[in-house]
């Protein structure tokens, strides 16, 4: 097996039925770095480069759900961050 390197970090969200990854959600309205959102054909996980990018973006997307009262975004306590690899190179 070769060497492999951190290509970037993904969110999660996972619960017992289920688990798949998230993708950014930016545009007119919402915070400056975008939210989590489910991911589709148009808008694919998003790879971000460090650990705490994809932090802040489950923290920013819990904020901006709480605030705004939007049942249909990613909730905080199911989101996980995974680490992406490939080969060094």
């Amino acid at each position: 097996m070769g060497k492999r390197e951190i290509a970037g970090f993904i969110v999660f969200e996972a619960s017992e039925d289920f688990e798949q990854g998230l993708a950014l959600k930016e545009g007119e309205g919402l915070p400056l770095d975008g939210i989590l959102n489910w991911a589709s054909p148009e808008n694919p996980v998003y790879l971000f480069d460090t650990h705490a990018g994809a932090k802040r973006a489950i923290t920013r997307t819990e904020h901006y759900r709480l605030a705004f009262g939007d049942e249909t975004l990613p909730e905080r306590r199911f989101c996980k961050v995974v680490r992406v690899t490939r080969r060094a190179g």
